[in-house]
């Protein structure tokens, strides 16, 4: 019985020695698991507007691109409209015995 009575006694001061620690311990873990999460809810925000800002220049790029294609066009138009005109110019002075000068 006293055997047991000291096992007992041992039992107790390691636990009354060692619970508080765990106890505060616990608290922490608690602590940091909450940040984590504050922080993971963060950065899951971030992404978004980051994902919203990248598909908003995207979109603005695209357009962009489709607007110069088009000018691009209407020059190539304007510039072989000015080619035509150049070599029917060309023709015409040629039969009119007209050189350039």
């Amino acid at each position: 019985m006293a055997l047991f009575n000291i096992y007992e006694n041992v039992k107790r001061a390691i636990q009354d020695l060692v619970s508080p620690e765990i106890q505060r311990l616990m608290g922490e873990i608690r602590a940091l698991q909450v940040e984590v999460r504050r922080l993971d809810e963060k950065i899951d925000s971030r992404h978004r507007e980051t994902l919203s800002e990248i598909h908003r220049l995207d979109e603005r790029l695209g357009s962009e691109l489709l607007r110069l294609d088009q000018k691009i066009d209407g020059l190539a138009e304007k510039m072989d409209l000015a080619l035509k005109f150049h070599d029917r110019l060309a023709r015409l002075e040629a039969k009119v015995g007209l050189s350039p000068p």
